[in-house]
């Protein structure tokens, strides 16, 4: 009979155990709609904050929260949004002095398990904060998030003798910690989604797209300020041992691309718009000028890539057109590509001018 008993006991302790816990669960996931809805519109990290502090807030409306965050160069504490006490525990500028900032940070520092500040601290300002919004106790989640430089805490205060959900708190804070964490996560892979429709994936350098977008940009003020610009199309021709080893390929692009960007000043534009081809915009003040970069982008060519025990000799060709010769983007590639396509073995680079095809600045005025 006493083994019944017991029995009966223990399953009613698992029942209690298993409310709670369902209690717990319900605390966490219940009004999650606003972090959700926030890392789904990549909102910022701020906003992801607010939400998760609110939830907090509406979860335990009796209680304090805050998210501190912590700056490894400055050794420096600050505030990122709270529900009333951060006004307390920082100063306008958001920064925390003192109050067991030394307990945070080598906890921090030491390992990833809750932080728990029991009443019984002697610290006569954290104390003050405390009982001005009459709570005793606090539970930080830490979260250190090495790839995004992100540190700090996940912090709920509350009045421990007055509470009867002190297993809820812990589940919530985990909860929330990992909700930054796929918050983090989703930012990243929109950044990557975000550079990989605007640059190319192997230099970094523009795509096709955003070249033309930039380059619209330029054209514009070029012709709001009578400016004179040029286009130049690069061809790459390597080696057939390129085509066959795809990460050899790579590097040697890579190369190439550095050299490129060598020769141009940083207002100019840069494109690849292929493995074998790269395009170029520029401010020229007089139509010769275009003879001296070609020149310049030939020179840094002329050193071979050597790379596994093999030499890659880099050959160019390269097309040039104008504007105002040319007035719209169209007009100038399709100009540029035509005179590439009429460089020989002699003649390198070739300039496009007004439907005659030129190797030397020398011939553009030659009619």
């Amino acid at each position: 009979m006493q083994k019944l008993i017991d029995k009966v006991q223990q399953l009613e302790q698992q029942v209690l155990a298993l409310q709670t816990e369902k209690k717990a669960l319900n605390v966490v996931y219940n009004d999650d709609n606003d972090i959700l809805l926030s890392i789904i519109d990549g909102a910022p990290l701020n906003t992801i904050f607010e939400a998760m502090v609110n939830h907090i807030k509406h979860s335990f409306p009796t209680y304090q929260a805050c998210i501190m965050l912590y700056d490894k160069d400055s050794n420096e504490w600050h505030i990122e949004t709270g529900t009333g006490i951060e006004h307390d525990l920082a100063s306008s500028d958001g920064c925390i002095k003192q109050l067991l900032m030394e307990t945070f940070t080598r906890h921090l520092e030491q390992n990833d398990t809750l932080l728990h500040i029991s009443n019984a601290i002697k610290d006569d300002a954290w104390q003050n904060v405390l009982n001005r919004h009459n709570v005793d106790t606090c539970i930080a989640q830490p979260f250190t998030l090495k790839k995004q430089n992100l540190y700090g805490y996940i912090s709920i205060f509350f009045m421990h003798s007055s509470t009867d959900e002190i297993s809820t708190i812990p589940a919530l804070l985990v909860y929330l910690t990992h909700r930054l964490t796929l918050a983090l996560q989703h930012k990243s892979i929109q950044d990557s989604l975000l550079i990989s429709t605007r640059y190319d994936a192997i230099t970094g350098m523009y795509n096709i797209q955003s070249f033309k977008n930039n380059f619209a940009v330029m054209l514009k003020n070029a012709k709001h300020h009578f400016e004179r610009l040029s286009l130049f199309v690069v061809e790459v021709k390597m080696e057939k041992i390129k085509i066959e080893d795809l990460d050899t390929n790579n590097i040697i692009i890579k190369n190439i691309a550095k050299r490129l960007h060598s020769c141009i000043r940083s207002s100019d534009l840069l494109a690849s718009f292929s493995d074998t081809e790269f395009v170029i915009a520029l401010r020229i003040k007089n139509l010769p000028d275009v003879e001296i970069v070609a020149q310049r982008i030939m020179q840094s060519m002329q050193e071979p890539i050597r790379l596994r025990g093999h030499t890659f000799l880099i050959k160019l060709t390269i097309g040039i057109s104008s504007h105002p010769e040319h007035a719209s983007f169209t007009e100038l590639y399709n100009a540029a590509t035509k005179a590439q396509e009429n460089t020989n073995s002699k003649h390198l680079y070739c300039i496009e001018y007004y439907g005659r095809f030129c190797h030397s600045s020398a011939e553009l005025y030659d009619f």
